[in-house]
């Protein structure tokens, strides 16, 4: 069935995380050591505090306005095992990238202004 493999990203009030689903194959294996089964990588944006979706991503349930719904939370983003979110932030805003099957992939990124970087370090 369909995983996480890499940790989530919060930015704006928005997480974000990426999944991973093995393709089935003609025999019914969902085995997804099986070569050749890239699968299907999966790029998700809800709200953190609601779950909703941040995205309009699914544009066959809009009607004359835009419908946010549960389809609207994920979005494909290509085949294999998807890194990730690499987060950049600079002068000129937000910006995302998501590795998949050789492939890379940016997803759309809501930068409030609000955004501050946060840095730490271990003092011994």
């Amino acid at each position: 069935g369909e995983k996480s493999l890499a940790p989530a990203a919060v930015i704006s009030g928005i997480a974000y995380y990426t999944t991973y689903t093995p393709f089935i194959s003609a025999g019914g294996s969902t085995d997804p050591c099986v070569v050749g089964n890239r699968g299907t990588a999966t790029i998700y944006a809800v709200k953190y505090l609601t779950a909703a979706a941040a995205y309009n991503w699914d544009l066959s349930n809009d009607t004359t306005d835009e419908v946010l719904d549960v389809t609207d939370r994920s979005t494909v983003a290509g085949a294999g095992i998807p890194s990730g979110l690499v987060i950049s932030i600079s002068a000129g805003g937000i910006s995302a990238i998501v590795g998949t099957g050789g492939a890379l992939v940016t997803p759309d990124i809501v930068d409030t202004g609000s955004t501050i970087p946060t840095y730490w370090r271990e003092v011994w």
